[in-house]
């Protein structure tokens, strides 16, 4: 019998609340599956992301069959399962549910340029927020003559598509200062702050694009767009690996200065830096390429022992920017051969049953994607409960030479902590050289388990 619950809670049901609180309600396993008291429920939860990474999950325990998550990411993609758990240890976990916690306002944008491209316009760019916290609808441009500060901004709606926009027809000379907001169907959110610039007769290169990592799917094409500005216009040209990157059947560098790398491998992972330049100044930025690639080793862990069962749990690592498709576990009792078993991409938990009391096992785990295998994880050694040897004792009567007499017996009793002992006892008669015998000697063995 499983010592642990064998089937999840039933019916798992999440429900948004709000932007960062979701209600989670399930019923409770069959009665004949948890296999001892019931002690409560451990909710566990996480963020569904591109780069699956367990290190950010977190869990939750009750003895109700329903709890709210408070604290969660706003608008964000939710995993949820739940399990039983007996003193014995944790059960299995119910299948993932999904949740979306609700819109809000969103974050500042995160990065805001304000470039001056020649004596009448000014170029600003802008980064989308790094928390929307749901569906951008758009963008708001705030911006004041700094020459009659008394003014207020003046603000300029732009669609959510939008990343740049050149103000033109300003006085010359003149320093204007920009700022920026998001909104989301909740409103506006915070602006960034202020930055400030001038148009100039003559302006330096420079590059309204911003560094940044970009991770793209094995054999998929990729594109780093540099925007530049400058008077007379900027030259543009592209570094790898400190050589100048040049047109191939692989990489190609466009008209308006953009670089586009076709079907990616693993090899072309690496900083690209584009550099502008014209005879007033130079400017540079430098994109760093991530291809996805095969898991991250996943965490394995002990959970519970008993005298024929192992349970590990495991936490899946980076998933290298491509979903899980499944686990290998290995294990093996020592001095013997490996066996593997082929687990699904949701299991986390492992009971290896009918196994030898007191006997040393070992397992690891790899993760795998479309791309291959993980490394293995750290291996877990662990033992069944209990010896699994029959421990003997016993004492030596010894006859004094001459003396004539026998010596008292020696009662010896070896016991363990095992149940269903079966004890065994034998005497053991000796017959001295006088013709006199030993009493015999009493021992009591017991296996530690019974079985």
């Amino acid at each position: 019998m499983p010592p642990v619950p064998s089937q999840p809670p039933e019916g798992v049901q999440a429900t948004p609340l709000s932007s960062d609180s979701v209600k989670v309600a399930w019923s409770p396993p069959p009665l004949f599956t948890l296999h001892g008291i019931l002690q409560g429920y451990k909710i566990l939860y996480k963020p569904v992301r591109l780069d699956e990474d367990e290190s950010d999950a977190n869990f939750q325990t009750s003895p109700h069959l329903e709890i709210v998550l408070f604290g969660l990411e706003k608008f964000t993609n939710y995993s949820v399962q739940v399990l039983a758990y007996t003193r014995k240890g944790e059960g299995v976990r119910s299948a993932p549910v999904y949740v979306t916690t609700q819109e809000d306002v969103p974050d500042a944008p995160a990065r805001i340029k304000a470039l001056a491209t020649n004596d009448s316009a000014i170029l600003i760019s802008w980064m989308p927020p790094a928390r929307p916290n749901g569906v951008i609808k758009g963008y708001t441009l705030y911006f004041n003559n700094q020459s009659s500060p008394e003014v207020e901004d003046v603000p300029i709606p732009l669609p959510s598509d939008s990343t740049y926009y050149m103000m033109g027809g300003l006085p010359r000379g003149v320093e204007f200062a920009f700022r920026c907001s998001a909104s989301t169907t909740m409103g506006e959110g915070r602006s960034t702050k202020y930055i400030s610039t001038s148009t100039l007769v003559v302006a330096p290169a420079r590059i309204a694009s911003f560094p940044v990592t970009v991770t793209q799917a094995w054999h998929e094409d990729v594109t780093f767009p540099c925007v530049t500005v400058g008077s007379p216009a900027p030259v543009v040209t592209w570094r790898l690996r400190n050589r100048r990157v040049q047109n191939s059947p692989r990489t190609r560098i466009l008209k308006n200065g953009y670089l586009v790398v076709s079907s990616v491998t693993g090899s072309d992972a690496a900083n690209y830096t584009c550099h502008a330049e014209n005879p007033h100044g130079r400017s540079q930025i430098t994109y760093t390429l991530k291809v996805q690639a095969p898991p991250h080793p996943p965490h394995l862990y002990l959970v519970m022992t008993t005298t024929s069962t192992i349970q590990v749990n495991w936490l899946s690592g980076s998933n290298g920017g491509s979903p899980i498709q499944g686990f290998v576990l290995n294990y093996k009792m020592d001095h013997q051969g490996w066996q593997s078993l082929s687990m699904g991409p949701t299991n986390r938990t492992f009971i290896a049953n009918n196994l030898r009391c007191g006997t040393s096992y070992k397992f690891s785990l790899r993760a795998r994607n479309k791309l291959g295998d993980s490394l293995d994880s750290e291996m877990v050694t662990a033992s069944t409960n209990g010896s699994g040897k029959l421990r003997r004792a016993w004492a030596l009567g010894v006859w004094g030479s001459g003396v004539g007499n026998s010596l008292d017996s020696e009662m010896v009793t070896a016991s363990t902590n095992g149940s269903g002992r079966l004890r065994r006892a034998w005497a053991l008669g000796v017959w001295g050289s006088v013709g006199n015998s030993l009493d015999s000697e009493m021992v009591t063995a017991s296996t530690d388990v019974s079985g």
